[in-house]
């Protein structure tokens, strides 16, 4: 027998049921306790306005767009085919009976190195989705709510530094994403929410790939520092916040999705917190100065909760507008796994999903004209007539 209390020799199947055996009273009381730890200072939470109800209202009268980004990949010839699409689905919700109203996209179909990728796909996403955002808000009928699934600044990790730097194709992307943002935030602040009263409400519901972003608003309501950082507007009772500070040692050792599952409930959110304070060196550095948001909202128990990030602070964002924010957003999401999407926003990525197929069909074209050369033959046809050779 070895350490692990497995005899040697023995297969992979025997060794894992034997583990498993072993590990789970240990798993098992771990989780149990952590979830006693979390249902002991729930209730502090909830006095103090660090989590709050929210009710959805029964009628529903709304006009909203849903932004998704995608992109697609075919590796041809030693380098990277993508198509990157951002697709806006616009819905008018009256008396909660929804219909469709409108479509817009954009997209770009090219090729690029390996390096540096990921990054560069993120960057092309945020500047499509917010050509599509200033298209919704100068449209006649503007919404009254704008869902994007990317976030609305960018983290400092994007900033080109390093091999990135030396990368035309990658600084290009990356400058063209915050001419984007500044742009849209700068021409249209005029109609949007907070700095117009009745102006579109701009929202980002990040996904997963922006993990960095998301992970640092995941931590605020763990941390006291984290707890300063929260709205003032939202009426946090500094008292029962008090109650937290001798169980921070629990608090931090539950892991930050667990957390979050713990003390949010059924049509509960997190008190709004500055993003931007967590994290300053948000780009660009002028829209990351009028205040970054976030807040945590969870529609139902059987899904996980979401990250709302929003631009603007307060006295704009109050705590009854981000309650009727979480509102509309719940009302209006329907359950894709453990995950909730806004209808708008699952209905564009619907569509934004097809670009794998176009950049298949359109990798197949490509490797065949490489093969054939034709393209270049055709090119190249007749261009001794432009250049004869001299007797």
């Amino acid at each position: 027998m070895n350490e692990s209390g497995v005899a040697p020799n023995t297969s992979l199947a025997q060794r894992l049921a034997v583990m498993t055996q072993i590990h789970l009273p240990g798993t098992v009381g771990r989780i149990l306790k952590q979830n006693r730890d979390i249902e002991a200072i729930a209730p502090y939470f909830k006095r103090s306005g660090l989590v709050r109800f929210y009710r959805i209202p029964e009628l529903l009268d709304l006009k909203v767009a849903g932004i998704a980004t995608a992109v697609a990949t075919r590796p041809v010839w030693g380098g990277l085919l993508y198509a990157s699409a951002a697709v806006r689905v616009d819905l008018a919700v009256k008396s909660s009976v929804i219909r469709t109203t409108g479509q817009d996209s954009t997209c770009e179909i090219d090729d690029i190195d390996y390096e540096d990728q990921s990054k560069r796909f993120q960057l092309i996403g945020v500047r499509q989705a917010y050509q599509m955002a200033a298209a919704a808000v100068r449209s006649a009928d503007r919404p009254d709510l704008i869902l994007l699934d990317c976030p609305l600044v960018l983290n400092r990790s994007m900033v080109p530094t390093g091999e990135a730097a030396e990368n035309p194709g990658y600084r290009t992307a990356y400058e063209s994403a915050i001419d984007e943002i500044t742009r849209f935030w700068n021409d249209h602040q005029a109609a949007l929410f907070p700095w117009n009263p009745q102006g579109s409400v701009v929202a980002s519901l990040a996904s997963e790939r922006f993990g960095a972003i998301i992970y640092a608003a995941q931590q605020d309501l763990r941390t006291e520092e984290g707890r300063r950082h929260l709205l003032s507007t939202e009426e946090v009772d500094d008292r029962q916040v008090r109650q937290l500070i001798e169980s921070q040692t629990a608090i931090s050792g539950v892991g930050a999705r667990r957390f979050l599952h713990g003390i949010l409930e059924q049509q509960t959110r997190t008190a709004a917190f500055r993003m931007n304070v967590k994290t300053p060196r948000m780009e660009p550095a002028a829209v990351a100065a009028s205040g970054v948001v976030g807040f945590h909202v969870r529609s139902v128990d059987q899904n996980s909760p979401q990250l709302v990030q929003l631009i603007g602070d307060a006295p704009g964002w109050t705590k009854e507008r981000l309650d009727r924010l979480a509102a509309e957003i719940s009302a209006l999401s329907v359950s894709n796994g453990q995950q909730p999407v806004p209808i708008p926003l699952f209905l564009a990525s619907e569509v934004a999903g097809t670009t794998s197929r176009f950049v298949n069909a359109y990798g197949g074209d490509v490797e065949d004209h490489i093969r054939r050369r034709q393209l270049e033959t055709d090119w190249l046809t007749g261009i001794e007539e432009f250049h004869p050779e001299k007797d």
